[in-house]
């Protein structure tokens, strides 16, 4: 399908841990929006706020750190990450923690094997050669109660990470027949959700009251 999501990975005190050191530096978020806006397609726009980005984690003191970087390595995830990624797997990206409350936009459909013009997207590129092998491995960390389909939140195209093809047009919007393929998987507060960038996903604007809560590691070989 192109993700799997670990049930139950996190016990509920470090999820108590990392919300509360969120808590604790409300200055260090950043709303999206104008040229940091990650939604431009109606389907994943609701007219509301960008989404509250914060990559400053591992500078905050102790223990507001603590969580975040146990994250980093956690014991419930580092077996799935090696079986995907590779042994001696590294962090490719800064960590992301982000806070989507009520009518916040989501974003646009993204990722795949094959950039626009068709060529190899190698660094994100999924292989399978005597057994799996991800370029670029998000994990999402749930630290809020269970996300539901229409919820919002997440959205995958199941299968795309084996397209030799660019994303159509078409799809983007998530209209039409479209819709009936998109996966929205429910993710519980303590899942950790592991996909590969070579899947075409994106993140629908999100419709409940309570915010959705969740920090985001890329891995690499």
């Amino acid at each position: 399908f192109g993700y799997v999501v670990l049930r139950n990975v996190i016990p509920a005190g470090e999820i108590e841990a990392a919300n509360a050191a969120i808590d604790a530096h409300p200055q260090d978020f950043r709303r999206r929006g104008g040229v940091t806006a990650l939604a431009t397609r109606e389907a994943f726009r609701d007219g509301g706020d960008g989404r509250l980005d914060c990559g400053r984690m591992f500078e905050w003191k102790a223990p507001h750190c603590d969580p975040f970087r146990r994250f980093l390595c956690h014991p419930g995830v580092v077996p799935a990450v090696t079986d995907l990624v590779g042994p001696g797997f590294r962090l490719d990206h800064a960590p992301l923690c982000f806070i989507h409350r009520k009518g916040g936009e989501g974003h646009d459909l993204h990722g795949g094997a094959c950039k626009a013009d068709g060529t190899w997207y190698h660094e994100l590129a999924y292989e399978y050669k005597k057994g799996p092998y991800c370029r670029l491995l998000s994990a999402s960390v749930a630290l809020t109660s269970t996300t539901s389909p229409e919820d919002g939140g997440f959205i995958i195209v199941p299968g795309s990470h084996k397209s030799n093809l660019p994303t159509p047009d078409s799809m983007e919007d998530c209209q039409g027949e479209w819709a009936e393929v998109m996966h929205r998987p429910v993710i519980n507060t303590g899942d950790v959700l592991l996909f590969t960038e070579a899947a075409t996903h994106g993140t629908e604007p999100w419709t409940r009251e309570q915010e959705r809560r969740g920090v985001l590691y890329r891995f690499a070989p």
